[in-house]
């Protein structure tokens, strides 16, 4: 899964009215925790570099290099 609590934080699916309490309540939660949002802000940055296009290109021009034996 691409969301975890290292870079988010996940709402039960349920009724549309819970739904909005329980993304007002998480918001509140992290406007009170900043430290936790610049934190999961920063894994998010990690994150992203990670599933870039260009490094998944590294990755597979890496194993193809292997397979080749270069």
């Amino acid at each position: 899964a691409v969301v975890d609590s290292s870079v988010g934080v996940k709402i039960p699916l349920s009724t549309p009215s819970q739904s909005v309490k329980d993304f007002a309540e998480k918001i509140e939660y992290l406007y009170n925790h900043t430290e936790e949002l610049q934190r999961m802000s920063e894994n998010c940055k990690k994150c992203a570099v990670e599933l870039s296009w260009e490094n998944k290109a590294k990755v597979v021009v890496q194993l193809y290099e292997e397979v080749i034996g270069k």
